[in-house]
């Protein structure tokens, strides 16, 4: 399954390094749905 993030109306391509200057895209473990499975795990930890 590829995921993709929309931004300004279109494709956001993944990076390797973040931007300095906060230019947008995104980084590639944003789209891994392991990582989002496990903040959905830890969250009700982190919140309380």
């Amino acid at each position: 399954m590829k995921t993709s993030v929309i931004e300004d109306c279109a494709e956001t391509p993944a990076v390797t390094k973040l931007p300095t200057d906060f230019s947008g895209d995104v980084a590639p473990y944003a789209l891994d749905a392991a990582n989002a499975e496990r903040l959905w795990e830890v969250s009700p930890q982190l919140i309380g």
